[in-house]
């Protein structure tokens, strides 16, 4: 049985093909992280939830900050920490934001370790 590649493993077939930048991101940050190209933004979120819940929403438009939700990531279940993955595309030219929202109790929030940018 062949087992499914990693997140690592897919970024180093990446590399060897397209410009990867990495990029120390924060939550309800705007980011835009091409002028010219395309860009593939993988960002590896948690969600820490000290009652219920909580949201990140991946927007991506030609606003600063965008408004456009492209992807989500939550978490409705009490006292638990929860990581996961936001891949989407932004357009040459737009911007990209981690919009964080509580939607019950005091959850944290989080990029865990750097946000990849692949320029296709």
């Amino acid at each position: 049985m062949t087992s499914s590649p990693t997140w690592p493993q897919i970024a180093a077939a990446l590399a060897t093909v397209i410009a990867v930048g990495t990029r120390a991101a924060a939550v309800d940050t705007a980011y835009q992280p091409n002028t010219t190209q395309d860009v593939l933004v993988c960002a590896p979120v948690k969600i820490a939830t000290g009652a219920l819940g909580g949201k990140i929403e991946a927007m991506t438009d030609a606003s600063n900050p965008p408004t456009t939700v492209v992807g989500t990531f939550s978490v409705d279940s009490a006292s638990i920490t929860a990581g996961g993955q936001l891949t989407f595309l932004v357009k040459a030219g737009n911007y990209y934001k981690l919009k964080t929202t509580q939607t019950a109790g005091t959850p944290t929030f989080s990029v865990i370790g750097n946000v990849y940018e692949y320029t296709l």
